[in-house]
């Protein structure tokens, strides 16, 4: 279980390890050390979200919150249609990339390490 979030996104070489395929025409490396204000890594990250959605079934949602005047994270199951919400605590952020960020890292952590260590027997492969 996760006890802290971090709102740095694990590495493009880790996701290329478990099958994503980077949009961006530089590589891996290159996306890895970005800025967040970089437009390039803001496409990326959108097609993170929806590689992970298409091959796991989980949906990352970020709203801007009028209350608060901030941004919140929703992260859903979408198998069999369903949207399961309650099962990850809201996080509240600043800043829409972070927050993305964070949520793609929810995903991963939480949901998609446990099926990639028990495809490859406990290691991640990179």
């Amino acid at each position: 279980m996760i006890t802290t979030y971090k709102t740095n996104l694990k590495t493009f070489k880790w996701l290329e390890a478990i099958g994503y395929k980077h949009h961006y025409e530089g590589t891996v490396k290159e996306l890895d050390k970005m800025k967040d204000d970089n437009p390039n890594l803001h496409a990326e990250i959108m097609h993170v979200i929806l590689w992970i959605e298409k091959n796991h079934n989980i949906w990352i949602t970020v709203r801007y919150h009028f209350d608060y005047k901030s941004f919140q994270l929703y992260i859903a199951n979408t198998t069999n249609n369903m949207l399961d919400t309650s099962i990850y605590p809201k996080n509240i952020e600043k800043d829409p990339i972070k927050i993305y960020k964070l949520g793609i890292n929810i995903a991963l952590e939480c949901c998609i390490e446990e099926a990639i260590l028990y495809k490859y027997n406990g290691k991640i492969p990179i």
